[in-house]
């Protein structure tokens, strides 16, 4: 009796949180692109004239030259450009929005900001780097490790977990309790 207390009210705890957060999230009138939710997101800040400049490099910091970069807008709309010698690459007369940076392999949401109102250390100048899901500072042990680890990392992620979790260390303890209150009493 008391388990089933506890796990009805460690799911309406993990329910609450979920709703909560869900609530606290601005809202936004703007289109996102289908992707972008799978995406990394960064905020950049345009130069004079509506400009986003940035530069597509391999994983050790080399440019690759000659490289389309396509930049989609938050209404479908692809605009092409192909990176330089140096791997620079350039839009003019953007406006703040939202806009999804795609290379042949790869893609990273932009929240762009007019100049002069993006967030502190905002940069100006866009990095794409080109390989397998590298972020900066992400490492992951080698072999099938990493797979376990991505496994585990997803697992803790789902609500249902959270409940479990939350469920057992609220559940045995008083369980103990309850079972050493027979013993005492008996």
């Amino acid at each position: 009796m008391i388990f089933r207390i506890v796990l009805s009210v460690a799911l309406l705890v993990a329910q609450g949180v979920r709703f909560a957060s869900a609530e606290d999230a601005p809202a936004s009138t703007a289109k996102v692109p289908e992707t972008s939710l799978l995406v990394p997101m960064i905020d950049v800040e345009l130069s004079d004239g509506g400009t986003m400049t940035g530069t597509l490099t391999t994983r050790r910091g080399e440019p690759i030259g000659t490289m389309d970069v396509a930049l989609r807008t938050s209404d479908g709309i692809v605009v092409p450009a192909t990176t330089n010698a140096n791997g620079e690459f350039a839009y003019r007369g953007l406006v703040g929005g939202l806009y999804q940076l795609e290379t042949e392999n790869s893609a990273t949401m932009c929240r762009v900001w007019a100049k002069g109102t993006a967030p502190p250390n905002s940069p100006v100048n866009v990095l794409l780097v080109r390989g397998d899901d590298v972020a900066a500072g992400q490492w992951s042990p080698p072999g099938y490790s990493g797979n376990v680890v991505r496994g585990f990392t997803r697992a803790m992620a789902n609500p249902i977990t959270a409940t479990l979790i939350v469920g057992a260390a609220v559940g045995i303890p008083v369980a103990i309790h309850n079972a050493n209150k027979d013993d005492n009493g008996s």
